[in-house]
């Protein structure tokens, strides 16, 4: 399983922007990642939100978790909101990991999502999780 962290900064998502092999660009996209042995969903979004932008969040809200195909697969990723961030500078990678975070408008980022720009698909439904939330 995995997260994905949508993380609310005034009118922006920070999002991270990192090379996908699959479709051999660059893609931008929410932060997130794998959930680690002994790790709850929730403390794997604290950690990635951590390793890849340098913020922690004051407040973390599941907002949904989905199976990305479950006619072959069991897995499932869990998407948080993330607020009150703060920021220690410094990003905490994985030996193996490369990505740039950026600050971009919330209302581009949603509406551009499903885009050649936001072609990830669990990007789109995490963001549907975070727009049925807000309606």
């Amino acid at each position: 399983d995995w997260v994905i962290v949508i993380a609310e900064k005034d009118d922006n998502f920070l999002m991270v922007k990192q090379y996908r092999h699959g479709e051999e660009k660059l893609s931008i996209e929410f932060p997130g990642g794998v959930i680690d042995a002994g790790e709850n969903p929730e403390q794997a979004a604290a950690r990635e939100l951590l390793e890849e932008t340098g913020a922690t969040a004051s407040s973390l809200v599941h907002l949904g978790s989905m199976n990305p195909n479950p006619a072959l697969f069991a897995n499932h990723f869990h998407v948080y909101l993330a607020t009150g961030l703060t920021f220690s500078g410094k990003q905490e990678l994985d030996n193996d990991e490369l990505l740039d975070y950026l600050e971009l408008p919330k209302k581009e980022v949603l509406k551009k999502m499903g885009s050649a720009e936001y072609p990830h698909a669990l990007m789109c439904s995490a963001a549907a999780l975070y727009m049925a939330r807000n309606l």
